[in-house]
C-alpha cells in the first residue's frame, strides 16, 4: 500500500489539512494558502505530493460518514483552475459521492454507481501502464467501479481528494493504520 500524503500547495482555499497531511476536510473560512498555478480555485479539491508515471499502485481512503466526496487521479496537467468537467477527457478519474448518490465522473452525463451499502473505506488501485484505474470497498473487497479502455497514461498521475464536508474528513490511511 502507498504511503500518500496530500500536497498543501494545491489544496483548495477553503480545506483544512491536518498536521500529518494524511486528512481533510472543508473549513468555514479562507485558509492562508498563497495562490498557485497548482491550486483549485473553484472544486474542492486537493492532489497528494505523490505522481506516479508507471507501475501498479494502491492506497485507501476512509471517507466515514461524509456526505460529500470525490476520489481517484488526475494527470500532471491537467486543468485546476475554474470551472471544468472533471472527466477522463480532462485527465480525471475519480468517483463523486453526494448525498445519497454514487456517481463516475464521466463525460457528461455522469455515470450512476450502485450504491455499496455503507461504504466508509475505498481502495483506489492505479495501473499507470495500462491505463487503468479501479475503486474497492476495503470492507467487503469489491470493486465498486473501474475506468478501463484507455492506453497507458502517457504522464504522472496523482492521487486527487474532494470533500464539500465540514464535519467528517478524509483520512489517507497508512499501512500501519490498515494492519490494526
Amino acid at each position: 500500500m502507498e504511503d500518500v500524503t496530500l500536497n498543501p500547495v494545491t489544496a483548495y482555499p477553503f480545506l483544512i489539512l491536518s498536521e500529518d497531511r494524511k486528512q481533510v476536510k472543508r473549513g468555514e473560512k479562507l485558509q492562508f494558502y498563497r495562490n498557485s498555478p497548482q491550486r483549485y480555485d473553484v472544486w474542492s479539491c486537493v492532489v497528494a505530493k505523490e505522481g506516479f508515471s508507471t507501475g501498479r499502485h494502491y492506497w485507501e481512503v476512509s471517507v466515514g460518514e461524509s456526505k460529500d466526496w470525490k476520489l481517484g487521479v488526475v494527470s500532471e496537467s491537467a486543468q485546476r483552475k475554474g470551472l471544468f468537467d472533471m472527466s477522463p477527457s480532462n485527465g480525471y478519474y475519480a468517483l463523486w459521492w453526494s448525498g445519497s448518490q454514487l456517481r463516475a465522473l464521466t463525460t457528461p452525463p455522469l455515470t450512476k454507481v450502485k450504491n455499496p451499502p455503507k461504504l466508509r473505506q475505498v481502495g483506489v488501485f492505479l495501473d499507470v501502464d495500462e491505463g487503468q484505474v479501479s475503486f474497492y470497498n476495503v470492507k467487503s473487497g469489491s470493486e465498486i467501479y473501474s475506468f478501463t479502455g484507455s492506453s497507458e497514461f502517457t504522464e504522472r498521475m496523482f492521487p486527487l481528494l474532494g470533500t464539500g464536508d465540514k464535519e467528517v474528513p478524509l483520512v489517507l490511511m497508512t499501512t500501519q493504520q490498515h494492519l490494526t
